[in-house]
């Protein structure tokens, strides 16, 4: 049997409330949305306010704070990691390419897992943070912020990024984006491939961009 929180419950269902408005909300309202009294919810929305997870307004309104926001995108980026990471292995076993995930951060792509090949020549990417504007992934990520731009729109009409390394020639990479909820791109993976010499005309690969994609429909799936 699960015991009751109340104190813990209350002060959720304010986070929830405020994260889900578009628009500063007061005590009253907030009382109201959560379905308490106003005294009910007066100590948990100054513990909220001084522990900066809500902010208050020059109005006397309330948001969500950055703290909240951040503590969400670090936990949904966490989910996705891992249930990501048996889609990841099975497309490294089925392709013998290497594939890895990222997600954009402050205009930087921050490169969080990589899954290596099973080839005898392979290509992967160590995690760690990119000027996203130097990679495909990056500049995937990019285009579905909405950044203006031909090539942008072309990356979003598609659904896919495609491009040659900028520190190898030779060096490929096709990046797709990984939907969660309503956003279309929350993150996205790319397979990065070397060309061989029996394939100089053919470098673009359609069947890695039809496993990314049907790799980032199943990792979509887990949620």
């Amino acid at each position: 049997m699960i015991g009751k929180a109340p104190a813990l419950e209350k002060g959720l269902n304010i986070l929830e409330l405020l994260m889900k408005s578009n628009q500063a909300l007061t005590l009253s309202q907030i009382a109201e949305g959560v379905g308490n009294k106003v005294s009910e919810i007066q100590r948990m929305v100054e513990y909220l306010l001084a522990a900066r997870y809500i902010v208050k307004t020059q109005a006397g309104a309330y948001l969500a704070g950055l703290r909240s926001f951040t503590l969400a995108e670090l936990n949904r980026e966490s989910a996705i990691i891992s249930r990501a990471e048996g889609p990841l292995k099975r497309y490294s076993t089925k392709t013998a390419e290497s594939v890895h995930l990222g997600f954009l951060t402050e205009g930087m792509l921050h490169v969080v897992y990589d899954s290596e090949g099973r080839g005898t020549i392979r290509a992967s990417v160590k995690p760690g943070v990119y000027d996203a504007l130097d990679t495909v992934s990056g500049r995937l990520l990019l285009a579905y912020a909405g950044e203006p731009g031909e090539d942008y729109e072309a990356m979003r009409r598609g659904g896919f990024a495609f491009g040659e390394a900028n520190c190898a020639r030779g060096l490929y990479l096709i990046a797709v984006p990984v939907a969660f909820g309503s956003n279309p791109a929350v993150g996205s993976i790319a397979t990065a491939y070397l060309l061989r010499r029996d394939e100089i005309d053919a470098f673009f690969r359609e069947d890695l961009l039809l496993e990314l994609k049907a790799t980032s429909a199943e990792i979509t799936a887990l949620f």
